[in-house]
């Protein structure tokens, strides 16, 4: 039987479900055109989001380090990482010619696997899932060659597949990418059959990697302000602080500790095994980003877990809404003032029309976005656009 790679670096958290998630939708949907797919990624954590599937041929590398490893151990598990994923990249490519790639987390490292693919006549369709990066991996003095080796992985692939509409348009715009390179193909969705109705708490949720362009401090501020009205509501905020900006997370921590008692913080990374709660435990979810062109792992994530979204109406969040999600939308850009109102909003409406909506919208969301639906969608890229 033939065969096609899919190769992810990513092994927790919403990078880890997008992965196997896809690799199994995919694996379904190649079985009708007599292919198989080899998986190449590290195992997932929790294993129960290990992808499933007879049609998938397994091959891993070690996954990431602990936080608490010394620098050296760190720094020598991902050389072995970068190491193990190369080798098995290049016995791949032995079986097949055709590469999907996504979420590659080393990019000068991902160069160079993309140019020993491309020097020994392999396709790769990479799957960008954000064509401008939210969070710089390099400081500022190394910026243009951070934008340089970004902009090569785009040339040197064959197909680039974005999340959003959005998204085609910056690499279009930014990068000079034809449009015959280019498709859409959205996030897929997990149903753990598990949502439990809103409780009435008016508690709100910033939750995901606690950075400026998610405008954490605006919210905060306008929580502050809907206390005035609404002083009973709570804010709980989870995530982990992006640390290239500890000046930004020190004035959040500042607004923050003005709140007293209406704010709860889950300061660092968010197991998945604590999600389901944390969702359950809030009303609504606040998703006010700025410069955002990608898909929202959270805004799926929310809809699912029946809790409306005010969120920016823009990039893959603006779509989403198009799809049916429920909440309320945000002008590009939000600031203090729109937040606060779509807050008063939520509150002012009856709790029993909100339960209503997101039963509507957590079904409309699994029936345009199931991985089998996703397969689907990147089977015709791939047979469209390969031997």
């Amino acid at each position: 039987m033939k065969s096609i790679c899919f190769y992810s670096t990513s092994w927790r958290g919403g990078d880890g479900w997008y992965t196997h998630g896809f690799a199994e939708g995919l694996a379904n949907a190649m079985r009708s055109k007599g292919y198989s797919l080899i998986f190449l990624a590290s195992p997932m954590q929790p294993q129960e989001r290990e992808a499933k599937s007879e049609n998938l041929i397994r091959y891993n590398f070690r996954p990431g380090h602990s936080s608490e490893w010394s620098r050296i151990h760190k720094v020598f598990h991902m050389v072995m990482r970068i190491v193990e994923a190369t080798y098995n990249l290049i016995k791949i490519r032995f079986e097949t010619s055709v590469f999907v790639v996504t979420f590659p987390h080393w990019l000068s490292v991902t160069m160079f696997q993309f140019m020993v693919l491309k020097l020994t006549g392999a396709k790769i369709i990479y799957i960008v899932h954000d064509p401008l990066p939210h969070a710089w991996s390099l400081p500022k003095l190394f910026r243009n060659f951070e934008m340089a080796c970004i902009a090569s992985t785009y040339y040197l692939a064959d197909q680039l597949v974005t999340l959003t509409k959005s998204g085609n348009t910056v690499l279009k715009e930014q990068f000079g990418v034809k449009n015959n390179r280019l498709s859409v193909v959205p996030h897929g969705v997990f149903d753990s059959g598990k949502a439990e109705p809103l409780k009435n708490n008016r508690k709100f949720l910033i939750f995901g990697m606690l950075r400026s362009n998610k405008c954490i401090l605006e919210s905060i501020k306008a929580f502050k302000n809907l206390l005035i009205t609404v002083p009973d509501a709570k804010l709980v905020v989870a995530g982990a602080p992006y640390s290239a900006e500890p000046e930004y997370w020190a004035e959040c921590e500042k607004a923050l500790s003005d709140l007293g008692s209406s704010v709860t913080t889950e300061i660092g990374f968010v197991e998945e095994s604590r999600l389901e709660t944390l969702f359950a435990e809030c009303d609504a979810v606040l998703l006010p980003y700025k410069n955002f062109n990608s898909q929202s792992g959270v805004a799926v994530l929310a809809a699912l877990s029946m809790r409306p979204v005010i969120g920016t109406s823009m990039g893959g969040i603006a779509e989403l809404f198009e799809t049916g999600m429920c909440g309320i939308p945000l002008i590009d850009p939000p600031d203090e003032t729109s937040i606060v109102n779509a807050m008063l909003d939520f509150c002012s409406q009856p709790v029993s029309e909100w339960k209503n909506k997101t039963i509507e919208s957590r079904q409309k969301l699994l029936n345009s976005l199931s991985w089998q639906a996703i397969g689907d969608a990147f089977c015709k890229i791939i047979f469209t656009n390969s031997d």
